[in-house]
């Protein structure tokens, strides 16, 4: 696994994916899964003509972190035992694909990338530098 964004591909080539959580993400799979079985496989994706999707999965994300937050609900979904917040991650997504938001490295990470070469600072680096470490 690299550890510094010189052991990366150039930027634009690929995004880092070993920076995901493996574990989390599979949540969110089976958070896709139930909806595929309960609705149609990839009918998130038929709704981008109209601006339903917006209203759907922002009132789905809300209902999903909102029955999180609240201890009188359980953590996962009585339909489909999932945990809400995988439920919650699958909208986020939904949400990101309808917009076409893609991989695009923050402000914060190109100036640290351009001023030290790496692509996060370790706890000993933070605490030695001077200055503000950027928010990444």
């Amino acid at each position: 696994m690299p550890t510094y964004v010189a052991d990366l591909k150039p930027r634009g080539v690929k995004p880092p994916m070993w920076l995901l959580p493996y574990k989390p993400l599979r949540a969110i799979v089976g958070a896709m899964h139930d909806g595929a079985a309960k609705y149609a496989v990839n009918n998130w994706r038929s709704q981008n003509d109209t601006n339903d999707w917006r209203e759907t999965y922002t009132a789905a994300l809300q209902r999903h972190v909102g029955e999180f937050a609240d201890p009188d609900y359980p953590d996962v979904a009585e339909d489909s035992g999932i945990h809400h917040i995988a439920h919650a991650g699958a909208c986020v997504l939904i949400l990101l694909y309808h917009l076409g938001v893609d991989y695009v490295e923050s402000n914060a990470v190109r100036k640290l990338r351009r001023e030290t070469g790496k692509l996060w600072r370790t706890g000993e680096e933070k605490a030695a530098s001077s200055g503000p470490t950027p928010e990444v």
